[in-house]
């Protein structure tokens, strides 16, 4: 059996240049457009092993912030125009949207930090955060300033500023990593 501890990692090519088609699924594409990015991402649905690269990841980031940006807008206005409350499709479809888009973006974002030779591990208290804070705006701690001024429990507005706050430290380490240029040693989270 050969000894692949000394093969050389695959080079990582130099910025600004553009490498000609794409590559196999279980390889990064660095410099990918916004299309074969969107497709990627559907396509890699639940695989938290490899490295996607820093477009991967962008591209997808930011139709993700785009659609979300979207939607509050169309839930606000159909809020406004019904005299309260989004009308239920629309929460409905929220739902769906973002159950449907979670675990592949926790995946895009593990492949990314491998990509920058970070262990995946680093997304899981910002995506355990996240889901806990989604979760006590689920049942009810929508926010601190509308609990606070209802009169609210102060147990749930302390967990609820607590959550917040460590959710966004985390967040920023993971915008960070996510910054950060590929690295050739992160090959070591290929397959």
């Amino acid at each position: 059996m050969p000894d692949y501890s000394l093969a050389q990692p695959p080079s990582v090519p130099p910025l600004g240049t553009r490498p000609t088609g794409a590559p196999p699924l279980d390889q990064p594409y660095y410099g990918a457009p916004f299309g074969a990015a969107f497709k990627r991402f559907w396509q890699k649905y639940a695989i938290f092993t490899g490295r996607a690269s820093r477009a991967e990841f962008w591209w997808w980031a930011l139709t993700y912030f785009g659609i979300n940006v979207l939607a509050s807008i169309v839930m606000a206005s159909a809020g406004a125009l019904a005299g309260g409350g989004a009308p239920l499709v629309i929460v409905v479809c929220q739902t769906v949207w973002t159950a449907a888009t979670i675990l592949p973006f926790a995946a895009l974002t593990w492949r990314r930090l491998h990509d920058s030779n970070h262990h995946g591990w680093w997304a899981l208290p910002f995506l355990v955060l996240a889901g806990l804070q989604s979760a006590l705006n689920a049942f009810g701690v929508q926010s601190v300033v509308s609990t606070a001024t209802s009169g609210g429990d102060p147990a749930a507005i302390t967990v609820s500023v607590t959550t917040g706050i460590l959710g966004l430290a985390f967040g920023v380490l993971i915008l960070v990593l996510t910054l950060r240029p590929p690295n050739a040693a992160g090959h070591r989270f290929d397959k």
